[in-house]
């Protein structure tokens, strides 16, 4: 059987620890793009949290994002945009209203843009997230201004200790 695309995920798959690619796996990845295989990195992150892995390994293909709500053709540095699937404005609406109701912190992706909303007591949330995955926020004072809108990816993040 003759393989022509190597779909890898990044955390908890392919990254260690650190969040790095071991030396073995960096080998592994240039050899195989070498020999003719589609390397192909595919995860929840966002697309600029993911590109750093195939360029620094002189890696150029296809990217999958937003746990495949996105995906984007790197090849040539042209980035442009495969395909996207985004939330549907109306179900996005209810869970921006959900998240204020039950005091949650909502991830907002839109135009590969995080937005939050600047919450002092739910900031721990988004710490966290972007110690995780890298993504930097774009803080706003609330999600309202969204509304009517279809985001690529939403995320709820809560304590389950909190009442």
């Amino acid at each position: 059987m003759n393989f022509r695309i190597l779909a890898l995920d990044l955390d908890r798959t392919l990254l260690n620890d650190d969040h790095q690619i071991s030396s073995q796996d960096a080998t592994a990845l240039q050899e195989a793009a070498a020999r003719g295989l589609h390397v192909v990195f595919a995860s929840g992150r966002m697309s600029d949290s993911i590109r750093r892995y195939p360029d620094s390994l002189g890696l150029d293909g296809p990217i999958i994002s937003y746990n495949g709500g996105m995906a984007r053709d790197s090849r040539g540095r042209g980035d442009a945009v495969l395909t996207e699937i985004p939330l549907p404005a109306q179900y996005a609406d209810k869970l921006i209203d959900y998240a204020r109701a039950e005091h949650f912190h909502l991830n907002y992706y839109l135009d590969e843009v995080l937005y939050a909303c600047d919450d002092p007591k739910l900031r721990r949330f988004a710490d966290l997230y972007n110690s995780r995955t890298g993504s930097p926020y774009q803080f706003v004072p609330d999600l309202e201004r969204f509304k009517g809108r279809s985001p690529t990816k939403i995320i709820l993040l809560a304590d389950p200790s909190d009442p």
